[in-house]
C-alpha cells in the first residue's frame, strides 16, 4: 500500500499539531484522574475492611459482656404495643382549604 500524502498550509499544520496536543494532554489528564480514582477506591475499600472488622470484634464483645453480667429472675419488662391512629384524609382536606383560601385571597388582590 503505497503512502498518501496531503498538502497543509503552515497554519492548518500548526492547528493541527495543536489539536493533537491539546488531546494528549487530555487523555493524560483522565488517565492521571482514573489512577487518582483506582488509590482512592483502594482506601475505601481498606477502610470499609477495617470498619468490618472493629464492628465484628465489638458485636462479639458485647455477646462476651452480656454472657458475664447476672441475668435479673423474676423482673420481667412488660412490651406495651402502642397503636397509632391511622391517618384519615383531614390532613388533606385542611390542606386543600388552606390551598383555597390563598387562592381567593390572589384573586382578591389580584382584582
Amino acid at each position: 500500500m503505497g503512502n498518501i500524502h496531503v498538502k497543509l498550509e503552515r497554519i492548518e499544520a500548526i492547528d493541527a499539531k495543536k489539536e493533537i496536543l491539546s488531546c494528549e494532554a487530555g487523555i493524560l489528564e483522565l488517565i492521571k484522574k482514573i489512577r487518582q480514582y483506582k488509590n482512592l477506591r483502594l482506601r475505601e475499600i481498606s477502610a470499609k475492611n477495617n470498619l468490618k472488622t472493629s464492628v465484628s470484634k465489638l458485636k462479639n464483645e458485647v455477646k462476651k459482656i452480656k454472657t458475664i453480667l447476672p441475668k435479673p429472675e423474676g423482673i420481667k419488662h412488660p412490651v406495651e404495643r402502642i397503636k397509632l391512629p391511622k391517618q384519615e384524609d383531614g390532613h388533606n382536606r385542611d390542606i386543600d382549604k388552606q390551598l383555597n383560601e390563598i387562592k381567593s385571597k390572589l384573586a382578591r388582590l389580584s382584582a
